[in-house]
């Protein structure tokens, strides 16, 4: 019902119709989370390559999002050393150096061993359980050709194992340095040899769990990431592309 106001004169005068109030478009505030998520898995499994350029614009489109969240993602993933950025420039993959990764290794194979120095040994019947079941479920994902499976299931495989250490604030720290190596790692996925043998690594750490043998168990997490840098490695040294 139109309201009507009264002038001074007295007559009637029509109010100007108020303008519809507009209900602000609720924010996914998850999505940045999403986008990094993504873009992670995409450089890990090498969907994404060394030095690739990301476009915020195409990344806009393609999360059907905004620029803060693309924005916050990348923050995320250089904070986690994925990517690199500089002002002008943007942002892009992150390439390795050979020296880079054998500083990488090293630290994560430091890391890993002060792990099993420290782990309460033997580990509770569920860690071995769980890593059973991981295990399993990393051969099946193999079997069925399944990268991002088998990735997820190796992931959390090591988060497991190295969890049992003791010290929060250790198996974090050999998260993040496994997040920055993972795209070097990787990228032998699509190797069954490999595959077939870092499947045989982790039945030979569950035995060695289970027999509470850590000698053992530490040569056996050495052993399992030294080919993995060697393949980087010999492929840059001799010029070959890691995009295969």
């Amino acid at each position: 019902m139109t309201r009507l106001n009264r002038s001074s004169s007295g007559s009637a005068a029509v109010a100007k119709p108020q303008p519809a109030s507009r209900k602000a478009k609720p924010r996914n505030v998850g999505d940045w989370r999403r986008v990094a998520d993504t873009l992670q898995t995409d450089i890990i499994l090498g969907r994404l390559f060394p030095r690739e350029r990301l476009v915020e614009d195409e990344l806009m489109r393609r999360f059907d999002t905004s620029r803060h969240a693309v924005r916050s993602a990348f923050d995320e993933m250089q904070r986690s050393g994925l990517i690199e950025r500089e002002a002008n420039r943007g942002a892009w993959v992150r390439s390795y150096p050979a020296q880079e990764v054998e500083e990488l290794f090293e630290l994560q194979e430091t890391l890993e061993a002060q792990a099993i120095r420290r782990m309460p040994l033997p580990v509770a019947t569920e860690v071995i359980t769980r890593l059973e079941a991981l295990q399993k479920a990393h051969e099946a994902a193999g079997k069925l050709d399944q990268p991002l499976e088998i990735f997820r299931a190796n992931r959390e495989f090591h988060e497991v194992l190295f969890g049992a250490c003791g010290s929060a604030r250790l198996a974090e720290a050999i998260r993040g340095y496994a997040l920055m190596t993972d795209p070097i790692r990787m990228r032998r996925i699509p190797d069954a040899a490999w595959r077939k043998e870092a499947a045989k690594h982790h039945r030979q750490m569950i035995d060695a769990l289970r027999d509470a043998d850590r000698e053992r168990l530490a040569g056996l997490c050495r052993a399992h990431i030294e080919p993995t840098k060697l393949y980087y490695l010999n492929r840059h040294a001799t010029g070959e592309s890691i995009r295969d």
